[in-house]
């Protein structure tokens, strides 16, 4: 099984949107972790802790178990008992969808940041991404290049996104375009597209 370490590289796509303001929102956290999980515990403490760990402190983490039938949820629950910043959903085995869905409409940032229960984020991922958006505000969506590990963190290689907005759009027409657990987004650009 291969995990991906999220190394810093921008990638963008640019936003006809204004951002959105949370202004009224007491205690909004700057940025919103959709983590969907299902039986990973193999991997989810490491997953969760670089998360925790990030230079940018102030996030949320919408841990989702999805009807794993391994101690994902206990883990989770965990978590969420250990830090207040950790949120415990269940999406009842409905899917990678469905949970990823649950975790937007639950989300409380201006920003939500994907990630996979068997992924690593470089501690300044967030800080870095979150910095690009508020610097280019008519970016909608940031990415990363990703470096591949196995299951014992050895190092095979890296996939190397494009990170010029003309050449993402372009790559858009042929495939992804970001890899999917190293994205950071506008919430109410995902939302009003659906999810």
């Amino acid at each position: 099984m291969r995990i991906l370490s999220l190394d810093i590289q921008a990638s963008s796509v640019a936003s006809s949107h204004s951002s959105e303001s949370l202004a009224g929102v007491k205690d909004a956290p700057s940025v919103s972790v959709i983590l969907p999980a299902r039986n990973c515990e193999k991997f989810l403490a490491l997953s969760i802790e670089s998360i925790l760990n990030q230079t940018l402190e102030n996030l949320e983490l919408l841990l989702i178990d999805d009807g794993s039938e391994d101690g994902t949820a206990a883990l989770c629950r965990e978590a969420a008992d250990r830090d207040p910043r950790v949120v415990y959903l269940n999406s009842g085995g409905a899917g990678l969808v469905a949970a990823l869905n649950l975790g937007i409409s639950e989300a409380r940032a201006p920003l939500l940041a994907r990630m996979d229960c068997d992924d690593i984020a470089h501690p300044k991922r967030l800080e870095l991404q979150v910095g690009h958006l508020h610097a280019n505000p008519s970016v909608a969506v940031v990415g990363s290049w990703v470096r591949l590990i196995d299951s014992d963190g050895v190092h095979h290689g890296e996939w190397r996104y494009e990170s010029s907005s003309p050449a993402v759009a372009a790559r858009m027409e042929s495939g992804s375009a970001v890899a999917h657990p190293a994205v950071l987004m506008r919430t109410h650009v995902v939302r009003r597209l659906g999810g």
